[in-house]
């Protein structure tokens, strides 16, 4: 049974933090219940925020606190200390639940109150993943469509796995049940090791590539994409279908395919107008035709490209009208508008990885959280998809000029390339690594605090976030602002 009464929930103040409160908010969601959330910037100022909190703690009576839960973000031992010796909590339903998943927190697992997982079957975890999990099976609740799609986007960013497998090196496995006879590979290749040679698929009806496989005498058929989602993809919540992310269902590459619910699926290749040719290629979505005049609903074409074979208007122009480019406001003496659902989303438009983060930036803690607990589904709205066109185009910007001020200095035995920078952290320090091959870190100083980045096998930046009382994972980790660091940026940048 769910608590009812007050609910205070420190979080980490990054994305992953504050999809936790989307999840908190979306368990939570009764008049009968008050939810306090409070942003921390890093573990020292949790830990801070958690003890003053604590000491000053009114559990007794109806308008108390029942409940603290600390998300993806860790305290100190002092505060560990202090919560755990008071005995507020109960052994069957704790008062207090720390969950996080940096490594940097295991040591907090000795308290029964406390939740620390980096890895879940050989799988990286994120605060919000994690708080989902617990939560269920705290209540003995299942979770929706939505904030399973939710926690694993916010865990593939976090994670920066969604890089990890866009940037992959072909590898090959062997394929369950038939370890003997063939691999797969996660770019969508079947190998047999009898013959050394790959298998040639077909195509079948529903222009998908499928191989077929022999065993003791008796041959199946497979199709690739459910090979590569099997052997490659993470699945948490067991779903059965695969979505190819492009449309393209002849592209079998990991960084294209994803597991999803049915709905899911129907939303990106049916249900939605977005229809496939012959070579499984996507053709835009669904569009209005209206009188230029009064506005009015003419006919609603399943593509542009139906619109351009009945009426001769190319496809092209209705394009633009729809985007809005190049000034155009009519096409054949039609005006012409995307055809969304009623909430404005867009049919086959989910949001990547990054482009979350991106709108968490754009609209705010509160108002971020307002957005996915009034509109609880992970399609892009018409004003988000124009927002985050322009966003991208901004931060990138941004980062090339960040790169060119870089400057190389060693910090702690590292050869490490440093910016002052306020925004895009995550891809501003994968960037100048990548584009720096010489430097073993990326360190990008803040107001407030430093960040590190690292893309290199061999470097753990973690434990150079620890040795400035900060923490984080092996590749991306941060710390408070260490003013011997700053000054030794001035004196490089100034002298």
């Amino acid at each position: 049974m769910l608590e009812t009464g007050k609910i205070k929930l420190f979080t980490h103040s990054d994305l992953d933090g504050v999809s936790c409160g989307i999840i908190l908010k979306a368990f939570f969601n009764r008049i009968d219940v008050e939810l306090d959330i409070e942003y921390c910037s890093n573990p020292q100022d949790a830990s801070k925020k958690v003890k003053e909190f604590w000491e000053n703690l009114d559990i007794v009576g109806e308008h108390g606190y029942t409940k603290m839960f600390i998300t993806d973000i860790s305290i100190n031992d002092e505060v560990a200390e202090m919560i755990n010796e008071t005995g507020k909590y109960l052994i069957s339903h704790p008062k207090v639940a720390l969950i996080d998943h940096h490594v940097s927190a295991e040591h907090l697992n000795k308290y029964d109150w406390s939740f620390v997982m980096p890895e879940m079957d050989g799988v990286k975890e994120s605060g919000t993943s994690l708080f989902l999990k617990v939560l269920c099976g705290m209540y003995d609740i299942e979770s929706s469509f939505f904030l399973n799609d939710l926690a694993e986007t916010v865990r593939q960013y976090d994670t920066w796995e969604f890089s990890t497998i866009k940037n992959c090196c072909e590898k090959f496995v062997p394929v369950d049940k038939y370890s003997e006879k063939y691999l797969i590979s996660n770019w969508g290749n079947v190998k047999s090791l009898s013959s050394g040679k790959m298998l040639i698929p077909y195509i079948n009806k529903h222009n998908v590539k499928q191989v077929t496989l022999y065993k003791d005498g008796i041959k199946k058929k497979f199709s690739i994409h459910q090979l590569v989602g099997r052997h490659f993809i993470h699945n948490p919540f067991k779903y059965n279908e695969i979505n190819h992310k492009d449309g393209n269902r002849q592209n079998n590459h990991i960084s294209n395919l994803e597991w999803v619910y049915p709905k899911k699926n129907r939303n990106h290749s049916y249900a939605n107008q977005l229809k496939t040719r012959s070579d499984g290629k996507v053709i835009i979505e669904s569009v209005k035709q209206l009188d230029i005049k009064t506005g009015d609903t003419i006919k609603i074409w399943e593509s542009a490209a139906d619109a351009e074979r009945e009426l001769g208007i190319k496809r092209s122009n209705i394009c633009k009208v729809c985007d809005g480019k190049d000034g155009r406001r009519q096409a054949g003496g039609y005006t012409w508008r995307w055809n969304y659902d009623k909430n404005g989303l867009f049919a086959s438009s989910y949001y990547e990885p990054q482009q979350l983060n991106s709108l968490l930036y754009l609209l705010g803690k509160d108002r971020f959280i307002n957005r996915f607990r009034e509109i609880p589904d992970m399609r892009l709205t018409s004003s988000e998809k124009t927002m985050l066109e322009i966003e991208e185009e901004r931060n990138q910007r941004y980062i090339e000029r960040k790169i060119e001020s870089m400057q190389k200095m060693t910090i702690e035995g590292y050869n490490a390339g440093v910016v002052v920078a306020e925004r895009c952290v995550s891809d501003l320090g994968n960037q100048m690594c990548k584009l720096n091959p010489d430097i073993d870190i990326a360190v990008i100083i803040g107001s407030n605090a430093v960040s590190f980045r690292a893309i290199k096998d061999d470097i753990d930046v973690s434990k150079l976030a620890n040795m400035y009382g900060g923490g984080g994972h092996h590749k991306a980790s941060g710390a408070p602002l260490p003013e011997d660091m700053l000054q030794s940026m001035v004196k490089l940048i100034f002298n």
